[in-house]
């Protein structure tokens, strides 16, 4: 966690916040420092899960878990600065009513998108995971 966290640029810090799923703040909020203080301190607090080397955690419900081999099942830094989402509103095609005997489709879409804004702003780790 801490490797995250410095591989963060320092003028990123600032705003950043962890994601996680549930499963894995739970696992890390079992563990204690080196001091005997907890990892996870300040539970619930200002709308976040918790602070975790003093940065609030946002609970992501879609991150893979500790136990996920080769998934990144924490981040840190901002989504925000880091990817852009978009959303191109419902298109309608018609088709020619010939191609399909004289009957028509009327086809709705929609498109979503995401691009990356700041590649710098988001840090994550690859864990082996563990065996269940």
């Amino acid at each position: 966690l801490q490797k995250v966290k410095r591989s963060l640029a320092t003028p990123y810090r600032a705003g950043s916040v962890w994601y996680m799923n549930e499963e894995t703040f739970d696992a890390l909020a079992a563990l204690v420092d080196p001091a005997g203080r907890p990892l996870v301190q300040d539970l619930m607090v200002e709308g976040f899960e918790g602070k975790m080397l003093g940065y609030n955690v946002v609970i992501d419900y879609t991150m893979p878990s500790l136990n996920d081999t080769g998934a990144i099942p924490f981040m840190f830094g901002s989504f925000d600065r880091a990817v852009t989402y978009f959303r191109v509103e419902g298109e309608h095609k018609y088709d020619q009513l010939a191609a399909f005997g004289g009957n028509h489709h009327i086809y709705d879409s929609v498109n979503f998108g995401m691009r990356i804004e700041d590649a710098c702003a988001l840090k994550g780790a690859r864990v082996a995971g563990a065996k269940a």
